[in-house]
């Protein structure tokens, strides 16, 4: 149950979090079994706080953020093999005021289509397709339109370790092809380490409801400003958050999973490569919640 939980929270980390998942190979399906019953609706709700804090050039004042998500996604089993996942997405951030030329308000609105290869039931290999609009304020325009293309598999190296390889491709960015590759120990069955982003962490069962999680966040996003910054032209704008966290999971039945977490942002970063100009925000505590339904 450990082993099959941990490879499909990689998959799904593919459709939510937005790179890569992955699953052993050693394994075959046969194809006179019949396909087991998987999840068909998958929704995902989440939002934390990031406390205030100053820019590195004091004169541009301080600012804290607000960071949110949810999607829809629905599962239709093609084969016993072939999974096609559906569905849409919103998510941003919503910062306080300040004096530094960066949005209010960055968001990304659109489609999720994933292609997943399955072994037992488990996707095996994934393509994520993620056709949306990345932009700022409230300048809804037809050049904040992308496509997020993500690519991914995993594979076994021992009893207990597993690899992961993929890449992911964002216009917006200032590498848009981006290698990414992780490590995921399955210590004991009641511990795992996962060293997968944009989630690294060790987790912890303590019992079959409850699990406790330390470990790391990347968060943020590439978007296009269009005219919503004063002295910043229609260009791409990359933020980035890292924090530290630990957090409880509580799941009190099998299709509902809830997130409480706490921990410390200790870099922000919005970046307009095009213009060589950077702003960084100093650390600040974060908090946050997550509720998933599998059903």
């Amino acid at each position: 149950m450990l082993k099959q939980s941990l490879l499909t929270g990689l998959a799904a980390f593919v459709l939510t979090q937005s790179l890569i998942g992955g699953q052993q190979f050693n394994k075959t399906v046969s194809v006179l079994e019949e396909p087991k019953a998987l999840p068909t609706w998958l929704i995902d709700s989440r939002v934390g706080y990031t406390a205030d804090g100053d820019f590195s050039d004091e004169a541009l004042g301080s600012q804290d953020s607000i960071s949110y998500g949810t999607s829809v996604i629905y599962a239709l089993r093609l084969h016993e093999s072939l999974q096609l996942k559906m569905g849409g997405a919103i998510s941003g951030f919503e910062f306080g005021g300040s004096n530094a030329p960066v949005p209010t308000q960055l968001q990304t609105v659109g489609g999720r289509f994933a292609l997943e290869y399955l072994v037992q039931d488990i996707p095996a290999a994934t393509l994520d397709i993620r056709p949306e609009f990345a932009y700022a304020g409230d300048d809804f325009e037809s050049d904040a339109f992308t496509i997020r293309v993500n690519l991914a598999t995993g594979f076994q190296i021992t009893r207990s370790l597993y690899g992961v390889v993929g890449v992911s491709y964002n216009e917006f960015r200032e590498y848009q092809f981006w290698p990414v590759a992780g490590l995921v120990w399955l210590i004991n069955d009641d511990m795992r380490l996962m060293l997968v982003p944009p989630q690294p962490h060790l987790l912890v069962k303590i019992n079959d409801q409850l699990d406790w999680q330390i470990g790391a966040s990347f968060d943020g996003g590439a978007f296009k400003t269009g005219d919503t910054v004063d002295g910043i032209p229609n260009t791409e704008l990359e933020y980035t958050e890292i924090r530290a966290t630990t957090g409880i999971d509580y799941k009190p039945t099998d299709t509902l999973s809830i997130r409480l977490e706490a921990g410390y942002a200790f870099y922000r970063k919005f970046n307009y490569d095009s213009l060589d100009e950077d702003y960084r925000v100093d650390p600040a505590p974060y908090v946050g919640a997550h509720v998933k339904l599998r059903f």
